[in-house]
């Protein structure tokens, strides 16, 4: 002790800065040391992030290839579509026409079958004078107008017609010897379908 009654001063100050020294030297290590993991961290991230980005790179490349692909292959069944269309609407005029002249044949060939059935049961006692054809919405009517050396001749050849399936009427009749005597004059009408 000294004689003033303060105790005697220690050097102690050299152990506190060797301590602080120590400790900021601690704190330094463990901040690099932080330092070091956080850059690690870093580098890691960014070489994940450039990879990703680089994949993503090649994929929209690929992506982009393969769309303009599919474009041109649209682009071509696009046209290739265009002819077939084409080619079905010519087909298909050419399959309404060729049936419209089918029907327009079996229609003909149904209207010179009454026509020539009917012309065909004239016996020899019956002289035609004149003969109209039309033909509308289907039906034929076949107008005539004969001498026949008998009622009775021209009564038949009624008969016969109907035979045949056909619609036939005597319209008129009346008394001529232009054939003969006992003669008569007679119009006649016979109708039928041309048309299924």
């Amino acid at each position: 002790m000294s004689s003033s009654g303060l105790a005697r001063h220690e050097p102690r100050s050299v152990n506190v800065e060797l301590n602080l020294l120590a400790e900021r030297s601690e704190e330094v290590s463990r901040l690099t040391s932080e330092m070091r993991r956080w850059g690690a961290f870093l580098l890691a991230v960014l070489f994940l992030g450039g990879s990703a980005l680089l994949a993503s790179f090649a994929y929209l490349g690929e992506a982009s290839e393969r769309l303009a692909n599919s474009r041109k292959a649209g682009a071509d069944l696009t046209v290739e579509e265009q002819e077939i269309s084409a080619k079905a609407a010519l087909a298909a005029t050419r399959l309404s026409t060729n049936s419209a002249l089918e029907t327009a044949r079996k229609n003909m060939a149904r209207l010179l079958g009454i026509s020539l059935g009917a012309l065909n049961q004239v016996p020899p006692t019956i002289a035609l004078s004149k003969i109209r054809v039309e033909v509308l919405g289907g039906r034929l009517t076949l107008t005539g107008t004969a001498d026949a050396e008998t009622l009775r001749d021209a009564q038949q050849f009624i008969t016969d017609l109907k035979a045949q399936g056909l619609e036939a009427v005597m319209t008129s009749a009346k008394r001529n010897d232009y054939l003969g005597p006992g003669g008569v004059g007679f119009e006649f009408t016979v109708t039928g379908g041309v048309a299924p």
